[in-house]
């Protein structure tokens, strides 16, 4: 009788799991976006005879997701354009007369996050690295002068975040995007021929609503 009851209990029990299975796909599609919170900081800002500040401004991005769903660990490749931008402003150090330069920088990059993931409880936790692609970067003068700064085109960055799939399709995350390596920015001012080169330090929160088919 006890065997009886043990053997119905399981075949009951598996019923449930591969029912439960059944209503996971094993790959989803989806979309995604939201807002970004860039915090650009200069490393010994003091450049020659200039000093640099910035004014950090939030942006956004969108793009596509997916999820390959093993058991309770996932992988989830993701393609998102990001769009960032900040206040630069160099004010000359000494006797005054350089001219200051002040500008709006909005920067656009293409990441592609590789996130592995866990579920615990109704959450999501997730890493990985980010692949970075740097385009169109903006300059909006607002001085006589204009600098133009150099960014590199393509780096690699890493993406921790919490997540939850809530009314079953809607996703929700929020993420911080971190460096492997400080960029190097060259900063040109007219009319002079000399490069202020500063290094950067970049903190990035997204959080993010999303859809999966």
């Amino acid at each position: 009788m006890i065997r009886k009851t043990a053997l119905v209990s399981l075949f009951l029990l598996s019923g449930l799991l591969a029912g439960a299975q059944g209503r996971i796909k094993l790959v989803q599609f989806g979309l995604k976006a939201g807002v970004n919170t860039q915090t650009t900081e200069l490393i010994r800002p003091n450049a020659d005879n200039y000093a640099f500040s910035t004014d950090n401004r939030s942006g956004f991005h969108i793009g596509l997701q997916s999820r390959v769903n093993l058991a309770m660990f996932h992988i989830q490749p993701e393609i998102v354009y990001s769009m960032n931008k900040y206040k630069l402003a160099g004010d000359p150090i000494g006797d005054g007369t350089l001219p200051e330069t002040r500008a709006k920088v909005r920067i656009n990059t293409w990441d592609f996050p590789i996130l592995f993931g866990v579920k615990a409880l109704f959450f999501r936790f997730q890493a990985g690295p980010v692949f970075n692609l740097s385009t169109q970067n903006s300059i909006v003068p607002e001085s006589k002068t204009v600098p133009s700064i150099l960014y590199s085109r393509s780096s690699v960055s890493y993406m921790v975040g919490i997540g939850v799939d809530i009314i079953r399709k809607v996703t929700l995350d929020v993420r911080y995007h971190g460096q492997f390596k400080r960029p190097v920015q060259g900063i040109l001012i007219d009319g002079m021929e000399q490069e202020r080169v500063i290094r950067t330090r970049t903190r990035n929160w997204t959080f993010s609503l999303g859809y999966m088919f």
